[in-house]
């Protein structure tokens, strides 16, 4: 008789991860903070094209942190080696039972080389701790350059639009 586990997602906030899989030298991905909260306000709406969630529009600080987790599976702050903030990663809209979901990676100014790696790590994170086959990393064009070295790994670019 065989049986299958299938993985479910919770509407609660998901638990911390651990391991070293999501930390090296250079980089570390933590849990997100109520402390937080107020850098993640500034990062996330500082420029228009962090707004996606909010259709370019700034929310009020409140709206923003009742909706920090809304359709989110799971997040982690990335920190440089100083433990100083500069950036978070996440994934949302997970369909499990189709085995996939999109990621999303914000940055501070000028720290593109960490979120890269930050990235990677939580990707690989995504694919050891759910039965995903498949993940979503929608970016601009000018960010393309930047995930190069993602793309390189295993990924199919399935469609670019222009």
């Amino acid at each position: 008789r065989r049986s299958t586990t299938r993985r479910t997602v919770s509407s609660t906030r998901p638990e911390p991860a651990t391991g070293d899989g999501l930390s090296s030298s250079r980089v570390r991905l933590r849990s997100v903070r109520s402390s937080d909260v107020d850098w993640l306000y500034d990062l996330l709406t500082r420029t228009s094209g962090s707004r996606w969630r909010y259709r370019g529009r700034t929310p009020p600080p409140g709206e923003f942190q009742a909706d920090l987790w809304r359709g989110v599976l799971s997040q982690f702050v990335v920190t440089d080696p100083a433990d100083r903030p500069v950036g978070l990663v996440g994934a949302y809209n997970a369909n499990t039972t189709a085995g996939h979901c999109h990621v999303f990676a914000i940055g501070a100014t000028d720290q593109g080389r960490l979120i890269t790696e930050a990235t990677a790590r939580f990707t690989d994170w995504l694919f050891e701790s759910f039965e995903f086959h498949k993940l979503w990393i929608e970016t601009a064009e000018f960010n393309l350059r930047q995930f190069a070295s993602l793309t390189e790994l295993a990924t199919v670019e399935e469609k670019m639009v222009r």
